[in-house]
């Protein structure tokens, strides 16, 4: 139906599970069989069932990750049917599913399988783009999820491997517009001395991030600031020498290209070498 309160249920859930991990080709046939089910309902604006099947998908890539080649493609084709629907409850159901996906696939995919390159390179752009072409209404949180998957993407394979490159030249310059946007060089020097830590920001975003904690009613309040730094963060914490290359490529060509202030840019690039492993800082 189109409730958006909708759950599977617990040991429906549990015994799909079972069925589906205990050998390969049930896998592959649920997969199959979800990924039908969701156009249909997508087709039918049946959001309820859409979630239930979003939350099935998540739980089999937590169930099988080591099987997830087996049905990865299905879980790109439901990701990307999702990001068509213009629906922001279901897109931001669909960045954790993603965040899911990008965390558990293997190098395998990224290297053997043109197909499923191509599909996934549309899916990140797919999610990274409702964050840079935000509409008007709730904006903010749109642009959450845009960000939310470029950390997301951070911790994917394909940006070392495949054709990691190209999303890196995609995402690097939306993230630090964003951080261009909202921090001043001030503020900027402050995350530098905090060592923008994953959980201990500046006080400036902490108290930013506490007002979206108090007023969960109120869903603009979306401390992009923080999302932005973290996404930046995950790109350069990084032991991939080929993934701190294209970042600092991308990095430097988003400086020289765009009208930032000198001072403000020395103060991004002292920030994002803090980030990078001592061991790999002369990248």
């Amino acid at each position: 139906g189109r409730g958006f309160d909708k759950k599977p249920n617990s040991s429906e859930l549990s015994y799909l599970l079972y069925y589906a991990s205990t050998r390969r080709v049930k896998l592959e046939k649920v997969g199959k069989f979800l990924q039908k089910k969701n156009a249909v309902d997508i087709s039918r604006n049946r959001t309820g069932n859409v979630q239930v099947t979003l939350e099935i998908i998540n739980s089999l890539i937590k169930k099988c990750p080591d099987d997830l080649n087996v049905f990865a493609h299905n879980v790109n084709a439901i990701l990307a049917s999702v990001l068509t629907t213009n629906d922001l409850g279901l897109c931001q159901h669909g960045e954790a599913v993603f965040d899911n996906f990008c965390s558990n696939l293997d190098g395998e995919l990224f290297t053997g399988d043109i197909e499923f390159v191509d599909n996934f390179t549309k899916l990140a752009e797919g999610f990274v783009g409702v964050g840079i072409n935000a509409p008007q209404t709730n904006s903010t949180q749109w642009k959450g999820i845009g960000l939310n998957a470029a950390k997301d993407l951070a911790r994917c394979k394909n940006i070392s491997q495949g054709n990691g490159n190209y999303i890196v030249k995609k995402v690097i310059p939306f993230v630090v517009n964003e951080i261009h946007d909202d921090f001043s060089k001030d503020q900027l020097q402050s995350e530098v001395r905090s060592h923008a830590s994953e959980h201990e920001l500046s006080r400036y975003n902490t108290a930013r991030s506490n007002v979206a904690k108090n007023e969960a009613s109120t869903p603009t309040e979306i401390a992009t600031d923080e999302l932005a730094i973290n996404a930046l963060k995950s790109f350069f914490n990084s032991s991939s020498s080929s993934q701190l290359v294209s970042c600092t490529k991308a990095i430097c060509h988003y400086l020289v290209s765009s009208n930032v202030d000198r001072d403000w840019a020395a103060v991004l690039v002292e920030m994002v070498t803090n980030w990078v492993p001592v061991q790999l800082r002369f990248v």
